[in-house]
């Protein structure tokens, strides 16, 4: 019982760190095109994934578990990120904190489980 806690808590404690940075408008892809690296945390676990985002939005993820390819969209001033692998959707914000650049995202897979990432820009 113990085990099944520590996750959640321990993504609640790290997304709290970047939660409480005010979140960055985004008006194009060039904003948060590059390379970042992070976490995805779901259910049972958490896994490193490093991020590659093009200038159209594209973007391939990996993590031990694969490889995957989706795509950012700006709808009403929202990001939404689309995963054309899994089928996964989320809502995507940029935030700035001390001077470094995160994004967080809490979605949903085609199953219907919940997740969410925090990732930082590679410098």
């Amino acid at each position: 019982m113990r085990a099944f806690w520590v996750v959640p808590l321990a993504a609640m404690l790290v997304a709290g760190c970047t939660s409480m940075a005010p979140e960055k408008p985004v008006s194009s892809f060039d904003a948060i095109a590059g390379q970042w690296v992070g976490t995805i945390y779901f259910q049972g676990g958490a896994d490193q994934v490093q991020l590659i985002i093009n200038k159209d939005g594209s973007y391939t993820a990996t993590s031990s578990r694969g490889s995957s390819v989706g795509h950012y969209e700006l709808v009403n001033g929202k990001m939404i990120g689309r995963n054309e692998t899994t089928g996964a959707e989320s809502d995507v914000a940029l935030r700035e904190q001390e001077s470094e650049q995160f994004l967080v995202s809490t979605g949903k897979t085609k199953a219907g489980a919940t997740y969410s990432t925090e990732f930082r820009r590679k410098r």
